[in-house]
């Protein structure tokens, strides 16, 4: 009897122990709201907010009735350009502000715009001021748009990686309406003036010219506008508020102590058809590299009005995109009215073909070889033409995942060219840390020899893994370079039809930095 109890005592002993082994291992369950599950909005400057994505309720709460309960549309909605991929491995949820108000800006658009080829691959409408967007593999320029407010733009980058989702919130700042009058020291109208405005470089459409009043009008953000009135050689500066509650007056007073001369014309090519694009630059001939030069580029009708102080000669440089820049000596004593012709290249467009069959038109550039280079160029259309003919070219097909394309001769102008991927080898790898912890944001470039055989820039793997499939056989150098990290090379042999796998062990290094993000295209 007295064994039975001591056997019984010990059994008890025993599941007691088992039961609390199995509680102090077993994995707690995370809450729905943990952030690391749902990662919130990241900002246009990168930083990613400490609290989760807000729910619907939050966010009226915070925004006002203006952000609505609308759901974001599915990324089936986005509207695709020509030659982009249905298939969406990525996701980008975007929400555009008022940079003062931090209301959704109704109507705002949406672009993305593939860095390498730069065609614009996906373009939607945001009715309540956030969406989602499905984008294909590859990095992207990201611009936002409203007609009355200040465009603003972004790099992002997607990897392989299917599913991948990105945040993103945008502030845009109001523009309004800006007139104003530019007189002489006697008073009187001044027309043809420039009006320039610092800090935008880089503003689309015609430039601001007086007219025959002295009045113009543009649009500016709301703020401190610091900017200059340029007629010839004779300019004024000025300083003004620009208020969104008011309208904007600007006046300026431009002395005019030297004389100007007018030059007009058109741009026309071979076919007697006008440029629209054409740069004219003009420069004193005694000392063009030392003097200011003026610039202004075509009209849709081909015409350029500029206003130049009096020269005895002037050096006029004619240059467009796909046509042979035209460079003449020409006298400015007086107002001069003339018309340029200029040879334009016949453009091509260019097809590429995986081994699977699949027919690409983006994510891949063409480039010229050997002394040849320079004389491939590329069109805002997406089309190509060379300066000069034979020329070697070949597609770089990096952007898209896969390697380079064969080397073709174009021994004339072809209207359509087909380039082919022969079938290779499969390239994948992954960039760690000693601790084996993956690097998410890294270069890598493929060497041949001391050749360089393809590169992707600023790779946003949550992993640290990269792809290329269907490089050619042969023996290669892979080069890894990530922020903080010495650049890390290991050898490599790629065989047709075998999978190469490297991983990149990464040694940090202090004080060093690499992959800055690429400025936004001029």
């Amino acid at each position: 009897m007295r064994r039975s109890r001591e056997i019984m005592t010990g059994g008890v002993i025993i599941l007691a122990l088992l039961a609390s082994f199995l509680l102090l291992n077993r994995e707690p369950k995370r809450p729905a709201s943990d952030s690391a599950s749902q990662p919130g909005f990241v900002t246009s400057s990168g930083s990613s907010p400490k609290s989760p994505v807000p729910s619907a309720h939050e966010e009226r709460q915070r925004l006002g009735d203006a952000a609505g309960s609308s759901q974001l549309p599915p990324a089936s909605n986005t509207r695709l350009r020509r030659g982009a991929d249905e298939r969406f491995p990525a996701q980008l949820d975007v929400l555009v502000l008022d940079s003062k108000t931090h209301l959704p800006i109704r109507g705002a658009t949406a672009t993305a715009m593939n860095r390498a080829t730069r065609e614009t691959v996906a373009e939607q409408v945001l009715p309540e001021g956030r969406g989602t967007i499905g984008l294909p593999t590859g990095a992207f320029y990201l611009s936002f748009e409203h007609p009355d407010y200040q465009e603003r733009g972004l790099w992002i980058e997607f990897n392989n990686a299917a599913g991948e989702i990105s945040r993103q919130t945008i502030e845009l700042r109001r523009e309004v309406e800006v007139s104003g009058t530019v007189r002489d020291q006697n008073g009187a109208p001044v027309s043809g003036a420039t009006i320039l405005f610092l800090g935008d470089p880089r503003r689309k459409g015609p430039q601001i010219v007086t007219g025959a009043d002295g009045k113009f009008s543009c649009r500016l953000p709301a703020g401190r506008a610091n900017g200059s009135a340029v007629k010839g050689a004779n300019r004024a500066t000025f300083i003004s508020d620009v208020s969104e509650t008011s309208p904007a007056v600007i006046n300026v007073t431009l002395p005019i102590t030297s004389q100007t001369v007018s030059f007009t014309g058109h741009v026309f090519n071979q076919k007697a058809e006008p440029v629209e694009g054409a740069v004219i630059r003009v420069a004193r001939a005694d000392r063009p590299a030392r003097d200011v030069s003026y610039t202004q580029v075509t009209q849709e009708d081909g015409t350029f009005a500029l206003t130049l102080p009096a020269w005895a000669i002037g050096m006029v440089s004619v240059s467009a995109a796909g046509a042979s820049a035209r460079v003449e000596r020409m006298p400015f004593s007086a107002d001069v009215e003339r018309d340029f012709v200029i040879e334009t290249q016949p453009a091509f467009t260019v097809t590429l073909l995986t081994p699977e069959g699949e027919a690409l038109t983006k994510g891949f550039r063409v480039e010229g070889l050997g002394p040849s280079v320079s004389k491939i160029m590329k069109l805002r259309d997406g089309r190509y033409y060379s300066t000069a003919y034979p020329v070697d070219i070949r597609a770089v097909a990096a952007e898209a995942g896969y390697g380079n394309s064969e080397v073709v001769r174009l021994s004339a102008y072809e209207p359509e060219v087909t380039l082919r991927i022969e079938p290779g080898g499969n390239l994948s790898g992954r960039a760690v840390d000693p601790s084996g912890r993956p690097v998410s944001r890294f270069s890598y470039l493929l060497l041949e020899g001391h050749n360089l055989y393809l590169s992707q820039s600023l790779v946003d793997s949550p992993d640290g893994s990269f792809a290329v499939r269907h490089v050619a056989p042969g023996r290669y150098t892979v080069n890894i370079v990530a922020d903080g990290y010495r650049m890390q090379g290991r050898e490599i042999e790629i065989e047709s039809g075998r999978d190469c796998f490297v991983e990149m062990i990464l040694q940090q290094e202090a004080g060093r930095r690499f992959g800055a993000r690429t400025p936004r295209p001029q």
